[in-house]
C-alpha cells in the first residue's frame, strides 16, 4: 500500500461556447426494463454498447445488478452470498470500461458498504479502503469509476468519519489520496475521488477544515491542480466526469442555490450553460468530443435529457413514455444531491446515450437513445 499527499498544480480545461438551441435530429430510443423488476436504473454504456446498472426487485427493496449486451439481452448479478440468512445485496453500480469489467459498491452480510470489481467473465472481487470505518448502512468504501486498464478510483470513510480518495490497480495495489488542504478533523472532510480517466488523471474535490469543498484534478505523477466554478458559491461545485483528453463536465450553485452545468476543457477555461428553458441543470457524462450529456428541470419541476456538442448546440431528448408531470421525466430518478454521485445519463465515444426516466406512474425504466447514424 502507499500513500500520496497530493502537492502543486496540473491540469486545467474549457473554452467559451455560445449556448444555442438546435432542432433535434432523426434518432432513435430505445427503452428497456430489467425483467422482473419493479424500477430499472442504468449508470453507463461502454464502447461496446454494453449498458451496466442497478434494478430494484419485484419486491421493491432489494437492488441488483445489471448487464445489458448489446444485442439487448440482459443479465443480473449479486454479490456472493456468504450468509443465506443474511444476504448481500448491491448498493450501486457506478461504472463500467470498455473491456466489460464493472465496478460499484455493495452492502455485505454485515450491512457494511465495500467496493467491487465484475470481471467480464462474471468473477466478483470485493475490497475496501485501507483503514475504512466499520459503520453500517452507507459509510464504507465507494469506487465510482474505472478506466480501460481496470484502475478503480473512489474514496471512502476511516473511523473518524475522515474521507479519503483511492487508486486501485486491476492486480489489487491500492494508494490512498489525500488532498493538501483537506481537512482530517472528520466530519466528512477530507478528499473524494469522482473519475479516472485512460491516463489515470483523476477527477474528484475534498472538503476543507472549514468545511468549504474544492473541485481539483490530479496528475499520475502527483500534480495537482484545485478549481472552483467562477459563479459558484464557496464550496458549490462538483465535478462529475472527465474524458481521456482531460475535460471535466459538472455542475455548480449560484448565490441563487440555481444549479448550473460547466464544462472545463484541458486549457483550463471554464463554460458555465443550461439548455434552453432549463432551471436546473445536471452533467453527468462527457465522451472524447467533448459532447456533455446530463438531464435538466424546466419551470414546470419536468426533467429532460439533453446533449450538448461541443460547438455548444443542444438537442434535448425524452424517450417515449416520459413522465410529463412535476418530479418526473428524464433523469428524474437521479434529481438531487444523489445527482452529483451516481450517473443517470451517461454517453460512449460513438455518441450512445443510455440512462433513466420516470413514467406517469414514477416507475423508473432504462433507455438507450442511438445517435443518428446508427438509427435503424
Amino acid at each position: 500500500m502507499k500513500r500520496i499527499s497530493i502537492l502543486t498544480l496540473v491540469f486545467s480545461f474549457c473554452f467559451v461556447w455560445t449556448a444555442t438551441a438546435q432542432t433535434q435530429p432523426q434518432s432513435k430510443i430505445i427503452t428497456f426494463d430489467v425483467p422482473g423488476a419493479s424500477s430499472t436504473f442504468p449508470c453507463c454504456v461502454n464502447a461496446a454498447h454494453a449498458i451496466t446498472g442497478t434494478y430494484l426487485g419485484a419486491d421493491g427493496g432489494s437492488l441488483h445488478g445489471f448487464l445489458r449486451a448489446p444485442n439487448g439481452r440482459i443479465l443480473t448479478f449479486d454479490p456472493p452470498v456468504s450468509d443465506s440468512s443474511n444476504p448481500t445485496q448491491i448498493y450501486a453500480v457506478h461504472a463500467i470500461n470498455d473491456l466489460g469489467m464493472i465496478t460499484g459498491q455493495y452492502f455485505d452480510s454485515d450491512g457494511l458498504v465495500r467496493g467491487f470489481l465484475r470481471a467480464p467473465d462474471g468473477q466478483f472481487t470485493s475490497f475496501d479502503g485501507p483503514g475504512v470505518g466499520s459503520f453500517p448502512w452507507w459509510i464504507g468504501t465507494n469506487a465510482r469509476s474505472i478506466n480501460r486498464f481496470g484502475s478503480i478510483a473512489g474514496d471512502y470513510w476511516d473511523e473518524t468519519l475522515e474521507a479519503h480518495g483511492f487508486v486501485r490497480t486491476l492486480e489489487g495495489e491500492i494508494t490512498i489520496i489525500d488532498a493538501p488542504g483537506a481537512g482530517s478533523a472528520g466530519g466528512f472532510q477530507g478528499t473524494y475521488i469522482n473519475s479516472i480517466n485512460v491516463w489515470g488523471v483523476l477527477s474528484g474535490g475534498y472538503v476543507d477544515s472549514d468545511g468549504v469543498g474544492h473541485q481539483f484534478l490530479l496528475s499520475p505523477e502527483g500534480t495537482l491542480t484545485t478549481y472552483d466554478a467562477p459563479d459558484a458559491i464557496p464550496g458549490g461545485t462538483y465535478s462529475t466526469c472527465i474524458n481521456s483528453d482531460g475535460a471535466v463536465a459538472g455542475q455548480y450553485f449560484d448565490e441563487g442555490e440555481r444549479v448550473h452545468g460547466f464544462l472545463r476543457t484541458p486549457d483550463g477555461k471554464i463554460t458555465d450553460f443550461d439548455p434552453p428553458g432549463a432551471l436546473t441543470t445536471y452533467s453527468n457524462g462527457i465522451n472524447l468530443t467533448e459532447a456533455i450529456v446530463g438531464f435538466y428541470g424546466d419551470e414546470q419541476g419536468v426533467w429532460h435529457g439533453y446533449l450538448r456538442t461541443r460547438d455548444g448546440e443542444f438537442v434535448t431528448f425524452d424517450p417515449p413514455g416520459a413522465g410529463i408531470d412535476p418530479g418526473q421525466g428524464t433523469g428524474a430518478s437521479c434529481a438531487g444531491d444523489i445527482a452529483q454521485f451516481v450517473p443517470c445519463v451517461a454517453i460512449n465515444s460513438a455518441g450512445m446515450i443510455a440512462g433513466s426516466y420516470l413514467d406517469g406512474n414514477n416507475v423508473s425504466h432504462g433507455f438507450l437513445r442511438l445517435p443518428p447514424q446508427t438509427s435503424r
